[in-house]
């Protein structure tokens, strides 16, 4: 996720429909009708992703921590921690800001039951792990002590945070500084890293944290962890706790 790439398969979805939302609005009206309704394809692929991110109503972990993968995780997390009515439907349907907004999705008897399930375990697991992807080092930095980060998923956009391309639902990092910077003695390390940065190569990010609060449209999180990985997953450095 280099610069204002999203690490979140949910956030191509969303960009995908936002940019639909513009070649329609450039089509005479007349055709427009003939294509306001979704295709059979478009709308198996939203099924699809919702039934992945539901995964019947379990939470996938990690060393305790809950994968947080997708924009219905997400907003899942929002409302078990916001203290807010549920809305199963804005839970399901996809987040975009485009013109054309996609026709709210109208979660049926099972799918109600797993979000239910899901608010459950989100409140009993507040530890998340996010994975980031296309993470950008800048060259060694003396003054620092280690390598810089480059990726949208750390920067404050409109004063909130990251967020799901137009998505009203995000995450805030309560402090993210301790994390931004990689330090390393070992010359091995170094080494390598350097020759990765030089050939332009990229690398991805563990990112462990705690959901401290809920907003109506937000989730708080406490970084405790951060685990760069090479582009073959292999642990290259960390920074926080215990990997």
């Amino acid at each position: 996720m280099h610069h204002a790439k999203n690490p979140l398969p949910a956030g191509r979805l969303a960009a995908l429909i936002a940019g639909a939302a513009l070649f329609v609005a450039a089509v005479p009206p007349a055709a427009q009708a003939k294509m306001a309704t979704p295709s059979a394809g478009s709308i198996a692929r939203a099924e699809a992703h919702i039934n992945r991110a539901l995964d019947g109503g379990v939470l996938k972990t990690v060393d305790g921590a809950a994968v947080l993968d997708s924009d219905v995780l997400l907003k899942i997390y929002v409302f078990a921690y916001s203290k807010q009515p549920i809305d199963y439907s804005a839970i399901l349907t996809a987040d975009t800001q485009a013109i054309d907004t996609p026709e709210p999705v109208q979660p049926t008897a099972s799918q109600k039951q797993e979000i239910d399930r899901l608010l459950q375990a989100a409140r009993a697991h507040p530890t998340v792990l996010i994975r980031a992807h296309e993470i950008a080092l800048f060259p060694y930095d003396a003054t620092a002590g280690g390598y810089k980060m480059q990726n949208r998923i750390f920067a404050r956009l409109a004063g909130k945070g990251y967020f799901f391309d137009n998505s009203l639902y995000h995450f805030v990092y309560v402090n993210f500084e301790p994390f931004s910077v990689f330090r390393t003695s070992d010359p091995a390390t170094r080494k390598a890293v350097d020759a990765a940065i030089a050939g332009f190569e990229q690398f991805s990010l563990d990112i462990v944290g705690r959901v401290t609060a809920g907003d109506k449209d937000s989730i708080s999180i406490q970084p405790l962890s951060a685990t760069l990985k090479d582009n073959v997953g292999g642990t290259v450095m960390h920074e926080g706790g215990s990997t």
